[in-house]
């Protein structure tokens, strides 16, 4: 079931007249161009392919053209009806897609530029509107459409038409889609035919097979994990914790398995990939064979140049180590080329994509395609020749010289020695890891650093009760030995005796004693005989020594039960003392390899404490594994120049022949290259549009050549920010890779689907998945799908990989990046608590409170008016706000940011939920001469980026809340969650305080609590009241002093004569006091004079200074109304005058007054209307 809108910028695209089209015929004329073009690519696919009788079309029976804020015009059409169309130009309905409206039209979608409905309305319509053309065919459809538009537009499609007359567009279909949608697609949906040997190869295999995984993640600090771990890129610090465990799941990960990884906001993503990189790399090296091969992808081109550019600042350290910069010479240097050659990463790029790279940044490489050929060009073909190849060896030598400080012959002595190095260094990391284990696990078990474990342990071998108990213990078991001495000689001879004494069957007592007892004593049994002279009654002589023996192993007994009671402490005692000798055994062999590697107190400003692994694992990250990754890439461009040596004769070869080697398509020539490249770029980086088209083979004969996918070929393939990819778009290249990961937030933009959620459902019901997508959901209901993650509309990859995930948290799926550190605590502490229910560990700290300093969350009221602009919402007056605000805060904010003059892009940004108040900010920020190129947009903007300082401009006003349902940033709470987590140092709301309301349960009111909980959080050097000051014929008095504030409060009580409001969201004892406030409101209600002071309730919890305020004017007889939700500071005299502002009225410190304060003062028979308005704004019901 197809569902997706052309796009009427590219491909095939006719005009048309609808008038003619609605009755189901197209014009002869037109159809016969179409099918000429049609048959002529048919034959240059296959030239025995039969000529098609009918092409799938869409048609959009309107389309207008519009420019939005300062915009280039765009052509829209917003709603299409599917079809076919035969030679003779009869068009035929398509009984599987109904018509649709085009997602990216319809709200919620913060990046429209026409909203033209709601998506709700259409998902409404649809499922009430069973979609079945069994009879009425072309004109069924077309009413259908007409019912549909008006539903959700509210107008018929009919007058729209009459304003849009010959604006129709036919486009051809799906039979024209190129790229990965046709090429995965075609083979994808013949995986399960794959031959064998194929199958269970490669990641997707855990998408075909949809079952859950129970496995508990491992331990990302055991033995066997550690050991694992050999590579790591940044020098400045390790892996975090939970960083280390995503790491130690990565490294297990098997052929077929998927891991799903989930990181919030600054918690190292990037940091994570670039070790799972590095690990690669290092862990091929010590192997020897083949290149480790890595395939990252993302849904969007800005996250894949962000990928590029991490990767190419991981190749270029700041290290002075020789070690640390590529062996091989610039290409600019040899050929005069513009390459980049030091980066990892090889941008697999459309033609399109290459306008917006650096080339001397990001090493980037197109495809040419005819027909089944496929021709690589740019990157590494640019370089792959002769000159630089000797260039680059004597290069290479050199460096390698330097480095190992001798000479060498040949480019293979240079590897044998890396190589050497590389084992020997993995074999003293192995080493150090397992006594940094022995040494964590002994100071774990003593509670003690490394200092103090002897010590420990010896004052607990002083105390310990094996002292006392040592020297009892030893009598018991003298005694015991004697006993047994006893039962061994003297009975067990004794029976040995009667048997060659038979006379002595029987032993009589008194009568015939003393001959038995002087028998025994003849042959040593003295206690034997001794026991007869006891004995009274005939007894068998050797029933009477079983019962002797059997009375001393009890005695036995006894004593052993004693001496185990007591043994206890003598475990104890030599387990202290097995600890001890363990423990310095390993403390020694850890300083011996410290030695042996250099490591020296004097080499760090601090040494790890060796009893912590995550303080030992950093360290070793920083020197031991980066150096084995420094020397692993060293090693790699060895074995690439080993390879040019054996490539560039058949280079020159097929050059002879008038060939190009790099066109050849072939398994043996495609594996070979992308290993070779992937020698010095072992990462292919690409949307997952792209990367289907550089991963394919050519199999077959002359004619009948067939393109396939590189079946597993690649070890890895890693998503970046899968919570943004659609499952059904991100799963295809999964093809390409044996193990997957997926890295990204579920609770951070999510995809926007154009797929209604019928057609969804249609197509899992039409595919036999319901059942499978239920079990995996935990269940379903009703028969339905639940969203387990893999539904094309609701779904991501990143959800879908969770429910697959071969290794799991604990309560979670996947594994779940906790250490934060990109945000003051004060920041990311909202997100922590509204988002991640608390699962973050925020790791920077408080932000300081110092002078002139902006808050860590703050806010500025700014009492503008929305309007909706082409279906967004945009807010010019505060806009205008916002860009004066920066003008006049430059400074403030270069120097909170810690920047220089002219770096003021990379101190701040501004971000809208409106596409449309984004545009409006920026012309605001050009007109007050701003031209920095500040990042405007909207969450999509900053998405994977950051800023010290980013604004917010909530774009609402009072008077639009009436016409929404509600706020759009809380319909989509990612929105907030994105944008608050860009912020590292203060994130600041402007716009309309009274839409936030602090009360409520979402994610906004969540936001406000925290705002408003602290008067010092408010911005207030800013155009508030942008209202008032742009009025015509009026200019408005400023107030900016504490001494103007103060005067124009008194005459505010001194000169009304009939009603006075005050409104101050705060109070405090201090201020009343200070202006005499009690005394003037009492002489002015004396004359007659209706007093209102107007406060916010909501804003006194927690603040004791409010409530003395407040009570102080209650106790004084002042009548107070409590309101919710205030954040204007208003004063209103009569008719006579108003004052709006930043200054509250009836708390604002006199004593350390803010020089950022800012009102203005307006008078005249023109803003009587207004101060009416403000009146009627505080009525009954906005009172608490």
């Amino acid at each position: 079931m197809e569902y997706c809108a052309p796009d009427i910028k590219k491909g095939v695209n006719v005009p048309i007249n609808w008038d003619r089209a609605k009755g189901g015929v197209l014009p002869l004329a037109l159809c016969q161009e179409l099918f000429a073009e049609a048959d002529r690519n048919a034959q240059k696919r296959q030239p025995s392919e039969p000529m098609v009788e009918e092409l799938a079309v869409m048609i959009a029976p309107f389309s207008f053209r519009r420019a939005v804020l300062g915009q280039r015009p765009k052509d829209y059409a917003p709603i299409w009806i599917t079809a076919s169309v035969d030679r003779e130009g009869r068009l035929a309905t398509d009984t599987e897609t109904p018509p649709f409206l085009v997602r990216d039209m319809l709200s919620p979608n913060a990046n429209a530029d026409v909203l033209i409905g709601e998506a709700a309305a259409q998902e409404a319509f649809h499922k009430s509107h069973k979609f079945m053309l069994t009879q009425g065919g072309w004109s069924e459809q077309v009413r259908y459409m007409n019912e549909l538009w008006e539903k959700v537009n509210g107008r018929p499609l009919e007058a729209i038409l009459k304003d849009n007359k010959n604006t129709g567009i036919l486009s051809l279909r799906a039979a024209e889609v190129k790229g990965i949608a046709r090429n995965l697609a075609e083979n994808l949906k013949g995986f399960k035919q794959v031959a064998s040997e194929q199958r269970g190869k490669t990641s997707l295999q855990a998408f075909i097979d949809l079952k859950s995984s129970s496995a508990q993640a491992l331990d990302g600090y055991s033995k066997d994990a550690l050991a694992r771990h050999c590579g790591h890129i940044a020098k400045e610090f390790g892996l975090s914790p939970s960083q280390r465990e995503a790491q130690a799941q990565v490294s297990a990960l098997n052929t077929g398995q998927v891991l799903a990884i989930e990181g919030p906001p600054g918690t190292g993503k990037t940091t994570l990939m670039q070790s799972v990189l590095a690990n690669g790399i290092v862990e091929a090296a010590l192997r020897g064979k083949d290149p480790f091969v890595v395939l990252a992808c993302s849904a969007n081109n800005q996250a894949v140049l962000n990928l590029n550019q991490s990767l190419a600042e991981a190749a270029n350290s700041s290290d002075e180590s020789t070690l640390s910069k590529r062996w091989l010479p610039s290409p600019r240097e040899v050929l005069s080329t513009d390459v980049a050659v030091d980066t990892l990463g090889a941008y697999l790029a459309s033609e399109g994509q290459v306008e917006n790279v650096d080339v001397n940044q990001v090493l980037t490489m197109t495809l040419e395609i005819d027909g089944n050929k496929r021709r690589w060009c740019g990157g590494h073909t640019l370089f792959e020749r002769r000159e630089y190849f000797q260039a680059a060896k004597s290069h290479f030598i050199e460096a390698a010289e330097t480095a190992f400080s001798k000479s060498f012959e040949s480019v293979i002595d240079v590897k044998l020695a890396l190589h050497q190095r590389l084992k020997r260094l993995d074999t003293q990391l192995k080493a150090f890891s397992a006594e940094c284990f022995v040494i964590a696990t002994v100071a774990k078990k003593y509670g003690s650093d490394c200092a103090s474990v002897v010590e420990e342990i010896e004052e607990r071998l002083r105390h310990c009760q094996w002292n006392g108990a040592a020297p009892v213990v030893e009598g018991l078991e003298e005694a015991k030995s004697a006993k047994e001495r006893h039962i061994s000689h003297e009975l067990y001879v004794g029976r040995e005796l009667l048997n060659t004494a038979g006379f002595l069957d029987w032993l009589f007592p008194r009568r015939r004693v003393r001959r038995s007892a002087k028998f025994f004593r003849e042959h040593e049994a003295f206690d034997v005989a001794n026991a007869l002279l006891d004995c009274r009654k005939p007894i068998k002589a050797e029933e009477f020594l079983d019962q002797q023996i059997a009375a001393q192993k009890t005695e036995c007994h006894k004593l052993e039960s004693q001496i185990r009671d007591l043994d206890v402490y003598r475990f104890e005692f030599e387990g202290l003392q097995t600890d001890k000798k363990q423990f310095q055994a390993s403390m020694e062999r850890l300083n011996s390899l410290l030695l042996k590697l250099g490591i020296e107190g004097r080499k760090f400003i601090e040494m790890p404490e060796w009893s912590q692994p995550n303080k030992t694992q950093e360290l070793l990250d920083r020197v031991l594994r980066r150096d084995m990754f420094m020397l692993a890439c060293r090693y790699w461009e060895a074995r690439w120049l080993e390879e040019m040596a054996q490539y560039l004769p058949k280079v020159e070869a097929e050059s002879s022949k008038k060939g190009d080697i790099n066109a050849n398509s072939g398994e043996k020539t495609v594996k070979e290259r992308l290993h070779r490249y992937a020698m010095l770029t072992p990462c292919f980086v690409a949307t997952f549009f792209q990367a289907a088209k550089f991963f394919n083979l050519r199999r077959g004969k002359s004619g009948g050549f067939k393109l396939e996918p590189l079946w597993g070929f690649c070890d890895l393939i890693i998503v970046d920010e899968a919570g943004q990819s659609a499952p059904h778009i991100g799963a295809a290249p999964f093809a390409l890779a044996k193990a997957a990961v997926c890295i990204g937030d579920v609770k951070q933009i999510k995809p926007v689907s154009k797929l209604p959620d019928f057609v969804d459902l249609g197509n899992i019901e039409a595919s036999g998945l319901t059942e499978a997508f239920a079990d995996l959901a935990g269940g379903g209901q009703d028969g339905q799908a639940e969203d387990c993650g893999f539904r094309a509309g609701t779904g991501s990859l990143m959800a879908a990989a969770m429910a697959v995930s071969c290794y799991n948290r604990e309560g979670g799926d996947g594994m779940f990046l906790r250490e934060h550190r990109r945000c003051y605590d004060d920041i990311i502490s909202y997100c922590n608590d509204a988002f991640y229910s608390g699962q973050m560990q925020p790791l920077k700290g408080l932000a300081p409170r110092e002078k002139g300093m902006l808050p860590p969350l703050g806010y500025a009221h700014i009492q503008g008016r929305a309007n909706k602009q082409g279906g967004s919402w945009a807010n010019p007056s505060e806009a205008s706000a916002i860009a004066q605000w920066i003008s006049e805060n430059r400074e403030v904010l270069l120097k909170q940011a810690n920047l220089p003059e002219g770096k003021l892009s990379e101190a701040v940004a501004v971000i809208s939920p409106f596409k449309s108040q984004a545009q409006a900010i920026k012309s605001a920020l050009t007109k007050q001469g701003i031209k920095d190129d500040i990042t405007v947009g909207t969450v999509h903007a900053l998405q994977g980026a950051e800023r010290p300082i980013v604004i917010f401009s909530t774009t609402y006003s009072a008077n639009s809340l009436k016409k929404v349902h509600s706020l759009f940033f809380d319909s989509d709470a990612s929105i907030l969650n994105v944008a608050v987590s860009r912020a590292k140092l203060s994130f600041l709301v402007f716009g309309d305080m009274n839409i936030m309301n602090p009360s409520g349960r979402n994610a906004s009111s969540i936001l406000a609590r925290r705002l408003f909980d602290d008067p010092q959080n408010e911005i207030k050097n800013v155009d508030g009241a942008p209202k008032l000051t742009t009025l015509p014929g009026i200019m408005p008095e400023r107030l900016e002093t504490l001494q103007q504030f103060q005067a124009i409060l008194r005459q505010a009580f001194e000169q009304a004569q009939n009603r006075l409001l005050v409104v101050s969201p705060f109070l405090s004892r201090a201020a009343i006091e200070e202006d005499n406030v009690i005394e003037l409101y009492h002489a002015a209600v004396k004359r007659g004079v209706d007093v209102r002071i107007v406060y916010d309730v909501l804003k006194e919890a927690n603040n004791q200074w409010f409530v003395d305020g407040r009570k102080l004017l209650e106790d004084s007889g002042v009548k107070l109304t409590a309101a919710r939700n205030v954040h204007n500071k208003t004063l209103c005299v009569d008719h006579d005058f108003i004052v709006e502002g930043s200054f509250n009225w009836l708390s604002a410190n006199r004593q350390t007054f803010s020089q950022q304060e800012r009102a203005f003062l307006l008078r005249g028979a023109e803003v009587n209307q207004m101060i009416d308005e403000v009146w009627a704004e505080y009525n009954e019901s906005t009172f608490a």
